[in-house]
């Protein structure tokens, strides 16, 4: 349980460095779901004339991966869940969750970050 706890609350602060190094270095990026009222390992982000799939597949050629939508969901939208927080289509559509684990880090996380921006600066 002590364990658990622990990295529960490391993850936690994994989470919140990333969305605090998006924010200062991407300005476009919108979060999905609560800031807080979220679970430790999950980040889901949207950025605005991106198609999720495309930043997925680019994001995977460079060796991280990410989910665009549910892996229990077969059809070709966005994410139900973004839709379901009220959200319109496009922002379900561009909708990337990434989640951590035991081995993430932070500059596992850094390097996530420094790669997304430099693919959507790319466009």
């Amino acid at each position: 349980q002590k364990t658990k706890e622990k990295e529960n609350k490391r993850l936690a602060h994994l989470r919140d460095y990333f969305f605090a190094k998006m924010s200062k270095r991407h300005f476009d990026i919108m979060v999905n779901g609560d800031l807080k009222n979220r679970l430790p390992n999950n980040v889901n982000i949207s950025i605005p004339g991106f198609d999720a799939t495309f930043l997925a597949l680019e994001l995977d050629a460079r060796g991280i991966a990410v989910a665009t939508r549910s892996a229990c969901i077969r059809d070709q939208g966005g994410s139900y869940v973004v839709s379901a927080l009220g959200k319109d289509a496009a922002r379900s559509s561009a909708s990337l969750r990434f989640s951590f684990g035991l081995g993430t880090t932070q500059s596992d996380l850094d390097r996530a970050i420094r790669v997304l921006i430099n693919i959507t600066r790319k466009g």
